[in-house]
């Protein structure tokens, strides 16, 4: 019998990079431009030797190092790291500031994306049968932001556990971010659903803890839910409460 439920957060509760769009609306440059022409700014009088193109280049190779360690160690980078490693990368001997590591972790809080269509009320709904929670990886927005947009959007408080991977120092599949979820929880691995958008990292780690596992489709489609092991998928949210009643 399920007692709690577990929220991937991006493409699952958010639609990431929905703030693009408000971001144009408004007048400002994209979240990847804004990064580059800041580091270029923030580098340009002590180091004028590196160009823009620089950058560029260096915030590429340490994506796909972030990615790697992502992937290969279950473990996202602070902005701070990120920042560090492409400071070394453009051979900068300094440490990037705090002013500019929270311009960078900032820009999802200050223009937030939007919420999956549904969602919300879902979780009012299923407030009052189960015990809810987030495991999410973070990227740029470290787990105290994504609290500041769960809270504007008046859901903070919905949840009983929160687990980000910045802050437990593991990200999915790892099997910490899980059992960090049940002791919050108090409840037994078999007694948990986690949902999520990504089959290697929401579904096969929930599956691989012991728990139960929901496919979401209602932002992304990664993978042919034919070819999912999850217990069961949906397309939107409207279907959500139904699917789990029939299937769990």
């Amino acid at each position: 019998m399920i007692q709690a439920i577990s929220f991937d957060f991006w493409d699952t509760i958010a639609i990431d990079d929905s703030d693009e769009e408000k971001r144009k609306e408004y007048g400002l440059p994209s979240k990847r431009k804004f990064r580059e022409s800041r580091l270029f700014l923030s580098l340009q009088k002590k180091q004028p030797h590196i160009s823009l193109t620089d950058i560029q280049t260096a915030i590429q190779k340490c994506d796909l190092e972030f990615k790697n360690i992502w992937t290969s160690e279950m473990k996202t980078w602070t902005v701070k790291e990120r920042l560090s490693r492409t400071f070394q990368i453009l051979g900068v001997p300094s440490s990037p500031s705090i002013e500019l590591i929270e311009e960078f972790e900032s820009l999802e809080v200050d223009t937030p994306p939007d919420p999956i269509p549904g969602v919300l009320e879902v979780l009012h709904d299923l407030k009052s049968q189960y015990k809810l929670g987030i495991i999410s990886d973070t990227i740029y927005t470290p787990g105290r932001g994504l609290r500041k947009i769960l809270d504007a959007w008046g859901a903070l408080e919905l949840f009983d556990s929160l687990v980000f991977s910045d802050e437990i120092g593991a990200s999915k599949p790892s099997q910490v971010v899980f059992q960090k979820t049940i002791e919050d929880f108090e409840i037994e691995p078999n007694t948990l659903l986690h949902v999520g958008d990504r089959e290697e990292k929401d579904i096969f780690g929930a599956q691989r803890f012991g728990s139960k596992s929901a496919l979401c489709l209602a932002s992304q489609k990664r993978i042919d839910p034919r070819k999912s092991q999850a217990n069961f998928h949906f397309d939107n949210y409207s279907q959500f409460i139904h699917l789990l009643e029939k299937n769990i």
